[in-house]
């Protein structure tokens, strides 16, 4: 199970009820029947927005796919084109939308149609999405009335696991941990509550490293869920997310350095893969900030990105900067799972504490109407 230790805010307060999303269950038995269907295919391009791929986008980032993954959340022109390598007889597209109408996943899906991709499975709840599903005959696998940034448990994500060859019923399995530990909901509960008391007196944004590459992939998807969740009613945190420790060279100055509106959140992995370092002996004498390089032999750089860590954390302490710790004893199926599960649950107490709808995002929608009615402009210019 995850672990969470820091220096914040001691709170009480009632656990919620748990959220419709966390009661749902997948239907396995049917994903898996659809993704049979393409285990002989080497590559899956993913289409998705914000919550329906960023889920997805995590799992795939932490664990080791067996088939070469595209991921599409953009129309920029010199990123679709990368797709051309992926031949169309060889691949499988996979488009996810809930509502089936969002204009940017259709865009993307047109493009590679007209290509020639005719291997495809639409993740839907209905709309136009659905409605080409079935003129091309393609698989539809239901699109659960959830919202996509609370998905990441459902065919939004998992089908695009088990097409890649994951173990996405372990992923599951971790996921459901989570939702089922009246342990783990109200250290979550406790920490979100903490995190407000905080925002109250200043601490307005969270600087948050992940002291993993694997985990980089959830970067946008922590994003989603805070800012998307919370980021309402002039009330809400900003979270800064950067691979660590890579973020020790740019965002630690800003971090000790710039305006003390801070609070710290740091991501590690108690438990890597152990690989040391053999120094030549003739490099043995080579000198580095007052001592030599033979200090380094034999190090395991599991114990050195961790030291790197807590070279961080000792400074956060010393510097009486609140911050929180959240750490996985390893990347696994069943971890990555808890993880997806922890922030969705952070998320929605940190929603409920500031008294808002977990579930809305009502300033998301006017750009979309927007680019809409851009695009609609355009194709009357072009009849005339």
């Amino acid at each position: 199970m995850i672990r969470v230790y820091g220096e914040f805010p001691s709170v009480r307060g009632s656990v919620p009820e748990d959220p419709p999303f966390a009661a749902h269950k997948p239907d396995f038995s049917k994903m898996k029947k659809v993704a049979r269907k393409y285990r002989n295919l080497k590559n899956v391009i993913v289409i998705g927005n914000g919550g329906s791929i960023n889920s997805f986008r995590a799992i795939a980032g932490a664990l080791k796919c067996k088939k070469r993954v595209a991921l599409l959340d953009t129309m920029e022109p010199e990123v679709i084109k990368r797709t051309r390598s992926f031949r169309p007889r060889e691949t499988v597209v996979i488009p996810v939308s809930k509502s089936g109408n969002t204009v940017g996943v259709l865009e993307d899906l047109l493009y590679l149609v007209g290509r020639g991709y005719k291997n495809a499975v639409a993740v839907t709840g209905g709309g136009a999405l659905k409605e080409i599903a079935m003129r091309m005959k393609w698989d539809v696998v239901e699109h659960p009335n959830i919202g996509g940034r609370f998905a990441g448990m459902t065919s939004c994500a998992l089908l695009p696991a088990l097409v890649c060859g994951l173990d996405a019923e372990s992923i599951f399995k971790g996921a459901r941990k989570v939702y089922a530990s009246k342990k783990a909901k109200n250290g979550i509960f406790k920490l979100a509550k903490s995190m407000f008391e905080l925002e109250k007196v200043g601490y307005d944004e969270i600087f948050m490293p992940i002291y993993s590459e694997l985990l980089g992939g959830f970067t946008n998807l922590i994003t989603q869920l805070v800012h998307e969740t919370t980021g309402k009613n002039e009330l809400g945190q900003t979270i800064v997310t950067a691979i660590a420790p890579e973020s020790q060279h740019h965002t630690n100055q800003r971090f000790f350095g710039g305006v003390k509106n801070m609070v710290g959140f740091f991501i590690v992995v108690k438990n890597h893969e152990k690989i040391e370092i053999r120094v030549p002996k003739k490099l043995n004498d080579v000198k580095v900030r007052g001592s030599s390089l033979s200090i380094l032999n034999g190090l395991d750089l599991a114990k050195s990105i961790h030291y790197e860590f807590e070279g961080v954390l000792r400074t956060t302490h010393e510097r009486g900067i609140p911050y929180a710790v959240l750490e996985l004893d390893k990347v696994s199926d069943m971890s990555i799972g808890e993880l997806i599960a922890f922030w969705q649950m952070f998320a929605y107490y940190s929603a409920i504490v500031r008294g808002q709808n977990p579930f809305d995002q009502p300033e998301v929608e006017r750009s979309k109407e927007i680019t809409f009615e851009l695009i609609r402009n355009l194709n009357e210019r072009r009849k005339k």
